[in-house]
């Protein structure tokens, strides 16, 4: 995703409570499941999701 989409889709569900839209910056330059592609987007959401792992649970 980048920033046009982020923008896009803000302007368009405003009216939703959207979760934080991250732009995880990995070039539009790949093909289709192309290894490289894999790991550069592994390389920006592992460390987002291991924060999330790491909040609290909410249901105690």
């Amino acid at each position: 995703m980048d920033r046009e989409q982020k923008r896009w889709i803000q302007e368009h569900y405003r009216s939703l409570p959207l979760p934080d839209i991250r732009i995880l910056d990995v070039p539009d330059e790949f093909t289709y499941l192309d290894p490289r592609l894999q790991a550069a987007l592994r390389a920006a959401i592992d460390p987002e999701i291991d924060a999330l792992l790491q909040l609290p649970d909410p249901n105690g």
